[in-house]
């Protein structure tokens, strides 16, 4: 008797509910994962039924670009429905601030610039060298130029004229001391 009046007692309770309690509920667990530090490939469901990535400044979308790529986009927050990726470096052409692989042209390294400074009883001279590089990729980039400096020559009781003939040709010494011709 004790058994079925509990029995009752949990259908009375059951069927009184309101319908709002009783339904299937489900809560997005985006605010759990997505925040302003989330990383836009965090995974988050949006409801039920969808799953989706933290999006940018922590919104769940599952597509904010809207290019109709929700997973492993390239590019996520710029269109490129083609994810064409000419470097093949994970980053979509659409958005890839450096497209091309570079590698330096052989025996296009020069002489660009000798820089020389005065200071109390002595000077300092640096070179500084360039290297023209071409993308060896599908992208088609146009070449560019790299520079950097070599190492520093101290000279004591010398112009800087001076200095740099010790160490350099007249001709790079006319040339290119103070005097940039680097790209």
């Amino acid at each position: 008797m004790r058994t079925i009046s509990i029995v009752v007692l949990l259908l009375a309770v059951l069927f009184c509910l309101p319908t709002e309690l009783s339904a299937q509920t489900c809560f997005t667990d985006c605010s759990n994962l997505c925040n302003s530090s989330s990383y836009c490939s965090n995974q988050c469901t949006v409801d039920c039924d969808t799953s989706s990535t933290c999006g940018e400044y922590g919104v769940c979308n599952p597509d904010p670009d809207g290019d109709g790529l929700t997973w492993n986009d390239n590019c996520p927050y710029t269109y490129n429905p083609d994810q064409a990726d000419c470097d093949g470096d994970g980053v979509g052409d659409a958005c890839d601030s450096q497209n091309g692989i570079y590698s330096p042209i052989s025996g296009s390294s020069r002489l660009c610039e000798i820089v020389g400074r005065t200071h109390f009883g002595y000077v300092d001279i640096a070179s500084r060298i360039e290297t023209e590089y071409t993308d060896t990729s599908a992208c088609g980039s146009p070449n560019h130029w790299a520079s950097f400096d070599t190492s520093r020559i101290t000279c004591f009781f010398m112009t800087e004229s001076s200095c740099c003939l010790n160490y350099y040709s007249y001709s790079d010494c006319l040339n290119y001391l103070d005097n940039s011709t680097c790209h």
